[in-house]
């Protein structure tokens, strides 16, 4: 089921773990086609079917029809916007980023999670750097209302305005 009120149609998140798995499921639960890269090992699968259940059992269904899962880019870019999921760790956000900016259109916003590295550190790191935001969220994702966005005098305002109206309004966040 598209959300066609919605400006991000299709959404990238790059990484593993638990909040990847539940930021899928706050995505999907708005309605988004939902792409997660993840170059791991890590079965993801097996946790967001879990989690679609506990939905399923409080009554909310949700598709799993509109979530793919890739090891590596390919195809067609078709990505809306891009969520990055690392360590807090320089070297492991700046390969991300260059990752995701050698595949994705110039336009296409990106954000990654930053709690200790500086917004502007990451930015020097890139090559558009007025399309990178730092976007902390609390895991489980899909049940919280938490949502920390980041921005500094680089960063483009439209494109953090579209963000925070879709968080708000199809993720359910009470974003800052």
């Amino acid at each position: 089921m598209e959300n066609l009120n919605c400006k991000y149609q299709h959404i990238l998140i790059a990484g593993d773990g638990k909040l990847v798995v539940s930021l899928s499921i706050c995505f999907l639960r708005a309605g988004q086609q939902v792409t997660i890269l993840n170059t791991s090992s890590v079965n993801l699968l097996a946790p967001i079917k879990t989690h679609l259940a506990d939905l399923e059992n409080e009554g909310k269904r949700v598709s799993i029809q509109a979530l793919n899962i890739i090891k590596s880019f390919g195809g067609p870019n078709q990505y809306d916007i891009a969520i990055g999921i690392t360590n807090e760790v320089i070297a492991e956000k700046t390969w991300l980023l260059n990752q995701l900016e050698s595949h994705l259109d110039d336009d296409v916003l990106i954000a990654i999670n930053t709690e200790s590295i500086a917004l502007s550190t990451l930015q020097n790191k890139v090559k558009h750097p007025e399309r990178l935001i730092g976007a902390n969220w609390v895991e489980p994702a899909h049940t919280t209302y938490f949502l920390e966005i980041i921005t500094n005098q680089l960063t483009n305002k439209q494109l953090v305005a579209g963000f925070f109206d879709t968080a708000k309004l199809h993720w359910k966040k009470d974003p800052y």
